[in-house]
């Protein structure tokens, strides 16, 4: 509990300090790298709220109850809240490309790729995953075996032996 614990305000300071670095860029108008930064931003929010939406309307219907979404943006992750929350934080470094002082800028690579490790290996997969094993076990299996963890894809439909 204490590690993880003590995790936490390492990750909040990693992600800060490259929301800090990327906010120091200079203000000269919108630029090509700028509009980069607002579209994977607005695709991050845009993407989360649909699949949210999609959530919402599965969990709904009382027929779905103990089963999986594995329509919608469903079918291509298994963890598509996860991987639109991620998109998000991808806009930090390609807006800290500007930063003067160019190993400043790479700094910001910290956000996404602790975000993705935290979501991949420590907390969001790793639970969730255990969770949905325990409860659905063998769908749930098929969906994995089918189904991205974290990227989007097409789901590959495995050939029964």
């Amino acid at each position: 509990m204490l590690r993880f614990l003590m995790a936490q305000p390492v990750c909040s300071a990693v992600l800060v300090g490259s929301v800090v670095i990327a906010a120091r860029v200079p203000g000269n108008g919108l630029t090509a790298r700028d509009l980069i930064a607002l579209a994977l931003a607005a695709t991050g929010v845009v993407g989360a709220a649909i699949i949210d939406a999609q959530l919402v309307r599965f969990k709904a219907d009382v027929r779905n109850r103990g089963g999986i979404l594995r329509s919608g943006l469903w079918s291509w992750s298994r963890h598509p809240n996860y991987f639109f929350e991620w998109l998000a934080w991808l806009a930090l470094p390609v807006l800290a490309a500007g930063v003067s002082g160019y190993a400043l800028g790479w700094i910001t690579l910290a956000a996404p790729v602790g975000m993705y490790w935290v979501l991949m290996y420590a907390t969001g997969v790793p639970l969730l995953e255990d969770h949905m094993l325990r409860s659905r076990a063998e769908a749930y299996r098929a969906y994995r075996q089918e189904t991205n963890a974290f990227f989007p894809f097409p789901s590959r439909k495995v050939k029964p032996t």
